[in-house]
């Protein structure tokens, strides 16, 4: 039991790793579309509204992408992990 737990761990801390350099890529790169933004003299305004929706975008790719090219097993259970995930922060 303990290696299955410990793989288990493993798996988890790998997924987490790879999640955080993912999103992190993201970050990377609307940071620097930002500066050459600004420096170009793009209201500092347009560029942040620019930001939060391109962002915004990235992050929901994924999971949308997923509801959308799943059966409809696949998408019932994704629907239900969705909603644990992202309306836990509504409340």
């Amino acid at each position: 039991m303990l290696g299955l737990e410990r793989n288990a761990d493993e798996q988890l801390t790998t997924t987490v790793e790879a999640v955080q350099r993912h999103h992190d890529r993201f970050r990377l790169s609307e940071l620097e579309r930002v500066r050459r933004s600004l420096a170009a003299g793009i209201p500092e305004e347009k560029v942040l509204e620019e930001l939060a929706r391109r962002l915004t975008n990235k992050f929901l790719h994924g999971p949308m992408q997923a509801l959308n090219q799943g059966t409809a097993t696949e998408r019932a259970r994704l629907t239900l992990l969705l909603q644990q995930i992202y309306c836990s922060f509504a409340e």
